[in-house]
């Protein structure tokens, strides 16, 4: 009689159980992260990757998860704004929202660059054209 398949046929049995999804909510609730659910659960980081990797619906609760904990340090920032913090504080939030909710907080930089004509190499050119070009660019900032 054949042994019934497994989701994990080389090793050691899997770890993983279906309870994990509300633990893992219910850790990064309280702001902590993917770290500590592994604490919690008695493994490491990388088995929780290989575990989003492997189960579907615990690749979503972490992704609920994370809105969750997301949820917690937007609470934290509007109790700093309101009640007053230290910069330290105010620091770890920024960080905390960029890293979990990058979407919404990510710092960005938009560089926009208008250019019309033929692009050349600046080893290509004479000296009276890169001098041409220089002097323009200096017009148009005055």
């Amino acid at each position: 009689m054949a042994s019934p398949k497994s989701d994990n046929p080389i090793g050691r049995p899997s770890l993983y159980k279906p309870e994990y999804c509300d633990l893992v909510i219910e850790v990064m609730q309280q702001g902590l992260g993917l770290n500590s659910f592994a604490a919690a659960a008695g493994v490491s980081r990388r088995t929780v990757t290989e575990w989003m990797e492997v189960h579907s619906e615990f690749a979503e609760a972490v992704s609920r998860a994370k809105a969750f904990a997301a949820s917690w340090y937007e609470m934290q920032q509007k109790k700093h704004v309101e009640v007053g913090g230290t910069s330290s504080q105010a620091t770890l939030i920024v960080f905390g929202l960029t890293n979990l909710a990058r979407t919404d907080w990510q710092s960005k930089a938009a560089i926009e660059v208008e250019h019309s004509g033929t692009i050349s190499h600046m080893r290509d050119m004479s000296d009276a054209e890169l001098e041409a070009i220089v002097s323009s660019a200096y017009l148009e900032r005055k």
